[in-house]
């Protein structure tokens, strides 16, 4: 597994060929901003060098990515918006337990796997959440 943290937009290409020459799987954390306006492009990277890629979120799977498997980012946001309102009543902010998601979904792409001529195994289309065909 290669995490990366910090790459040059005009470098990714470089990049990832070079990652398809050594590893077969990468584990992408790409939640920054800055990826999110690369989406399309990183995706399309992963899919030219056959190489298998899991996702922050379900985004960039709709968009044609392989695996994403994490948090709902709505179900986040409206805890958010019930600890306002708690803050908003005269609650102190302090005394406000921390939340940590609970609920995390996995979301599979078999098109973006046939395009990286990779077979899904049957128990992991089980296990997920959500399959797009």
């Amino acid at each position: 597994m290669l995490v990366t943290r910090h790459h040059r937009p005009n470098a990714l290409d470089a990049w990832w060929f070079r990652c398809s020459e050594k590893i077969s799987i990468l584990a992408s954390r790409l939640q920054e901003s800055r990826y999110q306006a690369l989406r399309d492009q990183i995706i399309s990277l992963a899919v030219r060098y056959a190489i298998p890629v899991s996702y922050p979120g379900r985004g960039y799977v709709d968009a044609g990515g392989l695996i994403s498997y994490g948090t709902e980012f709505v179900d986040v946001y409206h805890r958010c918006a019930a600890y306002v309102v708690r803050i908003l009543r005269g609650e102190a902010p302090q005394n406000l337990p921390v939340q940590q998601p609970t609920h995390f979904k996995l979301v599979l792409n078999q098109k973006a796997a046939k395009q990286i001529q990779l077979e899904i195994p049957a128990a992991l289309l089980a296990r997920a959440d959500e399959v797009i065909e």
